[in-house]
């Protein structure tokens, strides 16, 4: 299933991409959260004699939602998603059905490498620590069971069915919330994750379920990075709070811990401009994104703990 916000262009490269897998029996179910009609207009107009298409329309601009909205209409035993400006390879669902269907007892999860494309060249300031906020992921070049420090990506992700009615899919609150509040917490995939493995399903890895993810101009500036890190801070923190294991004491712990670590790193730059030779600038760039990182830690759990206490939620802008 693929989801979709306001990328009529983009949707339709995605849902082709899908077409051109040689399998013979599967849907695609698209779930439109966009604020216009360009995007069902250009998916009727393109798709019209695709009878394996259903198109429904969201409301709510939510990640989960949609996700969990595409998983509860889809007809097949397994469910497999990717993202709206993605393009799968052509041996994608096959790579898929090879999983589920020869791996007995059948896994819960399954996930692939993501390959980013990038638009413009890659910039020399980008550490290679941050491909995995493009999103880039890959494991082995073999089937292998995910290690216990993975977890598929959302981008990426195919579910038995029947394990996601267990789990209750995504969590609502969690994943990207267009309009809410904080709309850029993410870790619905992570989470998903977390709870199959700890219901005792397993979670593999096919080297063949390929997914192509354009990381576009705009994306690949500093600003965007480090405010990038300091969401992913924030969502580790949510992503604990969400699955209980977060008190006042943890909470603590995390700041003080935090602190300490960007007060430490922030002295260290100096050292880092000074001696970091051809790889000054992305070494640099990863030091801050470090800093950005813990500070979203630190904010985070400083907006639970004013909201348990009653002060007041924090203000409404993420980041410094």
């Amino acid at each position: 299933m693929i989801p979709t916000c306001n990328r009529p262009t983009d949707v339709i490269k995605s849902i082709r991409s899908v077409l051109k897998n040689d399998y013979p029996n599967f849907e695609i179910i698209v779930i439109d959260q966009s604020t216009d009609q360009r995007s069902r207009d250009a998916i009727r107009q393109t798709f019209h004699r695709s009878g394996n298409l259903r198109y429904f329309h969201l409301d709510v601009r939510s990640s989960s939602a949609s996700r969990n909205e595409g998983w509860r209409t889809a007809i097949h035993d397994v469910v497999a998603f990717t993202d709206d400006d993605a393009v799968v390879a052509v041996d994608w669902l096959k790579s898929i059905a090879q999983i589920f269907t020869q791996i007995h007892p059948a896994p819960g999860l399954v996930g692939g490498p993501i390959e980013p494309v990038f638009e413009t060249p890659r910039p020399a300031w980008l550490p290679q620590e941050l491909d995995y906020l493009l999103p880039s992921f890959r494991l082995d070049s073999s089937i292998m069971e995910f290690p216990e420090s993975a977890l598929p990506i959302s981008v990426n992700l195919a579910a038995s069915k029947r394990v996601l009615e267990e789990v209750g899919g995504f969590h609502p609150d969690l994943g990207l919330r267009i309009g809410s509040k904080y709309p850029f917490i993410g870790g619905e995939d992570s989470f998903l994750g977390m709870v199959v493995r700890e219901k005792g399903y397993s979670i593999y890895y096919h080297p063949g379920m390929l997914v192509y993810h354009p990381v576009p101009r705009h994306r690949l500036n500093k600003i965007f990075f480090y405010h990038r890190n300091f969401r992913e801070g924030v969502t580790t923190i949510e992503l604990e709070h969400v699955r209980g294991e977060l008190n006042r004491g943890r909470m603590w712990g995390h700041i003080r811990w935090h602190l300490a670590r960007m007060i430490k790193l922030a002295l260290e730059y100096p050292l880092v401009l000074l001696t970091g030779g051809r790889g000054k600038s992305s070494t640099s760039a990863l030091q801050i994104a470090r800093i950005a990182f813990s500070w979203g830690i630190v904010y985070w759990c400083q907006h639970l703990l004013r909201r348990e206490s009653g002060v007041g939620p924090s203000t409404g802008r993420i980041g410094p």
